[in-house]
């Protein structure tokens, strides 16, 4: 992972907030976005936008550094609606898109995929089922909601494995860290802990990649 100056000096120009969506506390929390350096940014660690290889996980990355949010909460973004593009009538409240986004995401790496609103829906009916052990950077994992009934949930895309950590970049978070938000952001989740009884269900997306 990288320090603060070494992932400023490596995106100049991006602004702080978008930097500190990379970042988390030495504690494995996320950092809280307000754009300014303080010691917890200064202590931070970083998710190096270029060690991010996998395909899925990159398109992530990209609109994460594009700041991607919402426009007035609400659902609503140029972005945003393109993530439910075809799924949802235009002008229509998508609700949260945490998997629309997942899902192009998908799409735009490795077309055709199907654009899918629901975080467990897209891990549980699209994706082949991986054990914990098995999990690759471009799986996906998807948390129960802890906030609206079942099967509502969220979803991640695996950016990065390390031994203890797994780093997502995930749509529709909170700026201070929680789900059900208004952004584009990077997590930290524990493995080695108990965090792992959270994770419904880990999946490979069911894609076909075309030889050229």
């Amino acid at each position: 992972m990288m320090t603060y100056p070494e992932i400023r000096a490596r995106l100049p120009g991006v602004p702080l907030d978008i930097i500190q969506r990379l970042g988390c506390e030495p504690s494995g929390r996320p950092l809280v976005c307000d754009g300014k350096e303080g010691g917890r940014t200064r202590t931070a660690s970083y998710l190096d936008p270029q060690a991010v290889c996998a395909p899925i996980a990159q398109r992530g990355i990209a609109d994460l550094l594009a700041g991607v949010q919402e426009e007035a909460r609400g659902n609503r973004g140029a972005r945003i609606e393109e993530y439910s593009r075809g799924y949802q009538p235009d002008g229509h409240d998508q609700g949260p898109w945490c998997a629309f986004a997942a899902s192009l995401w998908i799409h735009e790496a490795y077309p055709p995929y199907p654009r899918v609103g629901g975080a467990i829906r897209l891990v549980r009916d699209h994706c082949d089922p991986v054990q914990r052990d098995d999990l690759r950077p471009d799986d996906l994992i998807a948390w129960r909601s802890v906030t609206r009934p079942a099967p509502a949930g969220h979803v991640g895309v695996v950016a990065l494995i390390t031994p203890r950590y797994v780093w997502t970049v995930e749509a529709n978070v909170d700026l201070v860290g929680s789900t059900d938000g208004v952004a584009a952001r990077r997590f930290t989740h524990d493995l080695v802990r108990a965090d792992g009884a959270r994770m419904v269900h880990l999946g490979r997306p069911r894609i076909t990649v075309r030889s050229a």
